[in-house]
């Protein structure tokens, strides 16, 4: 008896199972085979918006199908619009299939005024089915008042999270930022708007992010025309911060500026690419998008005319001098090593070259000059080391008079003019108590005849010697004349290293051209060992000085902060092949992507074929440049 009714209550099951799946082929054969009527609607959840703001389109559509046709938008007017998200539903009800998707758009606006958007279009069955408009009010910056859009009914219930336009806190005294939406923003900023000619001033790049899901991010950094700049950041600084109740993770790059035209100088936009996917989205296939901040306009004042020094050779910021000897009491023809050493907070790197008074006594043998750049404290700040090495030429005691050094103050707006101490030597005579021979300058003189019992030097030495002597006499006549070569050939290099030597001193553009080959090598071989311990960060960031470096003082040019499209102008300028000028772009927009994406660069196999390539592409340079 219990079997029997088993059996009914599973023949009973598997007839409703049965009814249940031909309802639902007919169903979904029915909704394959004619499509139902469509319903589709355009709501904006805000009708007024100020220009640096945005708007949340959303386009519903609902209908008896099994698969819902996406949207298109007609009549976008001057918006910039990005895909945000889409959300979908299928239900079924006495055997009938509903189906839902919702389908989430930005609008950034590029001008104001009042613009019609829409209508959002929808094609299916061959038949087109199309939404209402919104009408948009876009005002100037500032003046917006917030507002929900009409046109439908709201996105309720379990919507996705609809995106939020958030900025950067104010408190920077100049800068622009840009945002797709509530999650990810950019901003550029300076800390002061109005600076001296040669002021320091302090720039700074953010990136705001609250999503995990952010792929490639490519920046591509302001160009600073009319400054000279100086990176603080060799690398990205990592903080999580608090922006108007939302808490975001940073990264940000802080550039120190120093004017070199008064007037007006500024830094263009910068501008961050990313790929960003919806892990929890089936239908969401991933968008881009593109962050680009306003550009700063800085006023540079010109140094004032008025209490400016005679000596004042272009230095601002705030310094202190000292000058030391390695030794003050010396024998005679010995070496002494003075050295001039300027500290403190300003453009290091510009600093003027430094002449020692009161050593009209003395040879100088070599004077060269040091910069140890402090990039801590968040500025530039350190000190240049001036290094003479001098001889004197007698005995006795000399005083090497204060050497004076004048820089205008920005904070103090005035000109300040620091004076070391005097440095005192005394010159002993050589060891055996006398002067050291004198060369003086022989002048001929008439030899005259005092009597006949003198033996008058044979003229012709064929007369005295024999056949052999006189052979070997000529073999030593060739070494004699020689030997009064060497001296002369001495000289002449002496003063063609002098020559050398002062045009390092005078010539910018000749010391950076000499230089670049030894420069190159010494921040390539910094990159080696970054790369050999494990920081691909920082070996990428000194592969990326040395190829710009070494471009720069190739030509004579300041290449910091350039992008790579300018610096292939600049290759481009002087003939380089195409190919070769790619090569190095390539580099460039490698190292600079790096920084942002650290993980993307973590490969040692990779860093040392970058490095080896910057190496070759180096010796393609110098040679082609």
């Amino acid at each position: 008896m219990s079997e029997q009714i088993m059996q009914t209550k599973w023949y009973r099951q598997a007839g409703m199972q049965a009814l249940l799946l031909a309802a639902l082929l007919s169903a979904l054969v029915s909704g394959g085979l004619q499509a139902q009527q469509l319903s589709v609607e355009l709501n904006a959840d805000k009708r007024q918006v100020d220009i640096n703001g945005q708007v949340v389109l959303t386009v519903n559509i609902s209908g008896q199908m099994n698969n819902l046709p996406q949207p298109r938008l007609e009549n976008i007017g001057p918006f910039e619009v990005h895909r945000s998200g889409t959300n979908s539903q299928i239900s079924m009800v006495n055997g009938r299939i509903t189906a839902s998707l919702r389908v989430n758009y930005i609008l950034t606006p590029s001008r104001d005024g009042t613009f019609t958007v829409g209508p959002a279009t929808v094609e299916a069955g061959g038949e087109r089915y199309s939404s209402g408009t919104v009408d948009i009010a876009v005002t100037p910056a500032g003046s917006a008042q917030p507002a929900t859009g009409g046109g439908g009914a709201q996105p309720q219930g379990n919507n996705a999270q609809q995106p939020q336009q958030a900025s950067p806190s104010a408190g920077a005294a100049g800068g622009g930022a840009s945002a797709h939406d509530g999650n990810i923003f950019i901003r550029h900023s300076v800390n002061k708007q109005e600076v001296y000619l040669g002021e320091q001033l302090i720039y700074t790049f953010g990136y705001y992010n609250r999503l995990r899901n952010i792929d490639n991010p490519n920046y591509t950094p302001a160009t600073f025309t009319g400054f000279w700049a100086e990176e603080i950041d060799k690398q990205a600084r990592h903080a999580t911060r608090e922006v108007r109740g939302r808490m975001y993770q940073v990264q940000e790059l802080r550039t120190a500026l120093f004017p070199t035209v008064a007037g007006e100088a500024t830094v263009s936009p910068a501008r961050l690419t990313y790929q960003y996917r919806n892990v929890w989205d089936f239908f969401e296939r991933g968008r881009s998008g593109t962050l680009t901040t306003k550009p700063i306009t800085v006023s540079v004042k010109p140094l004032p005319e008025r209490g400016r020094p005679g000596n004042f050779k272009g230095a601002v910021g705030r310094y202190s001098t000292s000058i030391k000897a390695d030794r003050t009491t010396v024998d005679q023809g010995e070496a002494i090593t003075l050295e001039y050493t300027v500290s403190g907070t300003g453009n290091i790197s510009t600093l003027p070259e430094v002449t020692i008074p009161g050593l009209d006594e003395f040879d100088i043998y070599e004077s060269q000059s040091e910069e140890h750049i402090d990039r801590g404290g968040g500025k530039i700040s350190g000190r240049k080391v001036y290094t003479f090495v001098i001889v004197p030429r007698r005995a006795g005691n000399y005083t090497v008079p204060p050497v004076e050094f004048s820089y205008f103050d920005p904070e103090a707006e005035q000109y300040r003019t620091l004076r070391s101490e005097p440095v005192h030597f005394e010159v002993k005579p050589s060891g055996d108590g006398q002067q050291p021979p004198v060369t003086y300058r022989m002048s001929p003189e008439k030899v005259m005849a005092v009597g006949e019992d003198i033996r008058y030097i044979k003229e012709d030495a064929g007369e005295v010697l024999p056949a052999d002597d006189r052979a070997e006499g000529e073999g030593r006549s060739v070494f004699f004349w020689l030997s009064h070569l060497v001296p002369l050939i001495a000289v002449a290099l002496s003063l063609a290293w002098r020559r050398h030597r002062g045009r390092l001193m005078s010539d910018t553009g000749y010391a950076r051209l000499r230089g670049a080959g030894r420069k190159l090598d010494r921040t390539l071989k910094q990159a080696g060992k970054s790369v050999a311990a494990g920081d691909y960060t920082a070996g990428y960031a000194a592969m990326d000085r040395a190829l710009n470096h070494f471009i720069g003082d190739k030509l004579n040019v300041e290449t910091a902060g350039m992008l790579s499209d300018q610096v292939e102008l600049l290759l481009a300028a002087r003939d380089v092949d195409s190919s070769l000028r790619e090569q190095v772009r390539e580099c460039l927009d490698h190292f600079s992507y790096v920084r942002f994406a650290p993980q993307s660069g973590a490969d040692r196999d990779t860093a040392m074929r970058y490095l080896k390539k910057v190496r070759k592409l180096c010796g393609q340079l110098d040679r082609a440049i």
